[in-house]
């Protein structure tokens, strides 16, 4: 329970550096840009959902979106202009860490995303690509970045070469990094998966040896710990194997 309440407590914390971003932006005249229609807007309205439910589509799309993309992000940051510009720029950091932070968190309680999701993914990004150019033309805005690359990015040497290699240099980005977490998973479930089959090996062959055999390996625990040598001398030779079976379960 208290690692779930830490889990919250990053998502209240989320949720007030997206509050303060939409309010800055807001404050500045332009709402539309406020509109979560961002790559990492939608990954930090999917771990909220993430933070606060047991839902798992938010984890599947953070772990092949959301996590590449904030991390992305913070590499090569391009916060949006304001008058509070610093105020700005450590929500901007916040929440994009915090992207990052709340699916680790949920994944080292025991949740894992789901392997082989990197298809559906990339579908999904597909279509929120596709209202986000509609909105970009609706408004004048750059959602996604699909109009133009972020000032200050190795992207504005791509869009030199023209719109369709930019765009093309943007799908196969996400396509590469959505591979690379599915490669990841795949990795850490099959050592996973080993040590599984190395412990269930290991007592497996333990149930596998007779009683007098399990008593005499329980007896030598005992001797070598110096916690069997009393039970040793004061208990009849006949009664020994089960009274050291019972001293090994009370200490275990």
């Amino acid at each position: 329970m208290r690692g779930r309440n830490r889990i919250w407590g990053l998502g209240a914390a989320l949720a007030l550096s997206l509050c303060t971003t939409v309010a800055l932006i807001a404050l500045e005249g332009r709402p539309f840009d406020a509109l979560p229609l961002h790559l990492c807007s939608l990954s930090a309205l999917a771990a909220l959902f993430l933070a606060f439910s047991a839902w798992a589509l938010p984890l599947d799309f953070l772990w092949y979106l959301g996590i590449p993309g904030a991390l992305l992000a913070l590499i090569f940051p391009a916060p949006a202009l304001s008058r509070w510009q610093a105020l700005l720029n450590l929500s901007y950091t916040a929440t994009h860490a915090l992207i990052v932070i709340i699916p680790c968190a949920v994944m080292a309680r025991g949740e894992r995303p789901r392997r082989g999701r990197a298809p559906q993914m990339m579908i999904l990004l597909q279509g929120l690509a596709l209202l986000a150019f509609a909105a970009n033309r609706r408004f004048g805005t750059d959602f996604m970045f699909l109009m133009a690359p972020p000032a200050g990015t190795p992207l504005e040497r791509v869009y030199a070469w023209g719109y369709v290699p930019y765009l093309l240099c943007l799908e196969g980005i996400m396509l590469a990094v959505s591979l690379l977490m599915s490669a990841l998973l795949a990795a850490e479930e099959r050592g996973f998966g080993r040590k599984k089959r190395k412990k269930r090996g290991m007592t497996e062959t333990f149930s596998n040896y007779t009683n007098s055999q399990k008593c005499a390996i329980i007896a030598n625990k005992h001797l070598s710990s110096g916690s069997g040598r009393s039970v040793a001398r004061h208990v009849p030779p006949r009664r020994a194997p089960a009274v050291l079976i019972r001293s090994y379960r009370g200490k275990a």
